[in-house]
């Protein structure tokens, strides 16, 4: 439990970190994010699964940075920044986005964890911790102060969509409006 902690602090540092860097690129005029006026996942564009196969070895070829399409980056907001991060806090890969155009949102991470399920997700103690599904798969929204973490199954771990805001609705909506988009293309969860 203290390593799963561990991880989970590790990834809010680098999003602070990010936080940090894009403070000083914040504007008034940035795209909204509103969760409301999203589309069914059916309706927007997407690429191909990166892994027609639900294997272990299928979730841990995915490309973090690949699991969103230009045209769905776009969709999300303009202007994204892209950093792949490789292997990082007990992922296969990870990749973060920073949104400087956006007034409310300033980053958010995709992490895929082939060896780690939502059920072990260990949120903090203050977080407010909502199941449900995502795209018909087990999926958990863990919201915090000023962050909102969606993390759904895949094959045999899960991927997590790890957001930072200026206030936890908007970090949730924009949380919620990616896995949206990610989980179709994703491997579909073993059979436990």
């Amino acid at each position: 439990m203290t390593h799963l902690l561990a991880r989970r602090a590790t990834s809010f540092v680098i999003v602070f970190a990010g936080l940090m860097v894009c403070a000083a690129c914040d504007s008034e005029d940035g795209r909204p994010i509103a969760g409301d006026n999203i589309g069914p996942a059916s309706s927007q564009a997407s690429s191909p699964p990166p892994s027609a196969d639900s294997t272990g070895s299928s979730l841990e070829q995915i490309v973090a940075c690949d699991l969103l399409s230009p045209d769905e980056r776009e969709q999300v907001a303009k202007n994204l920044k892209i950093t792949p991060k490789g292997p990082f806090g007990g992922s296969s890969d990870t990749c973060e986005f920073e949104l400087p155009d956006s007034g409310d949102v300033f980053s958010f991470l995709l992490a895929v964890r082939p060896n780690e399920t939502v059920e072990n997700y260990v949120p903090l103690p203050e977080d407010e911790v909502t199941d449900g599904d995502v795209d018909g798969r087990t999926a958990k929204q863990v919201a915090g102060k000023d962050s909102c973490v969606v993390t759904f199954a895949a094959a045999q771990g899960r991927i997590d969509i790890n957001v930072a805001a200026k206030n936890t609705k908007a970090a949730c909506s924009l949380a919620d409006e990616v896995s949206a988009i990610v989980a179709p293309k994703a491997p579909k969860p073993n059979p436990s």
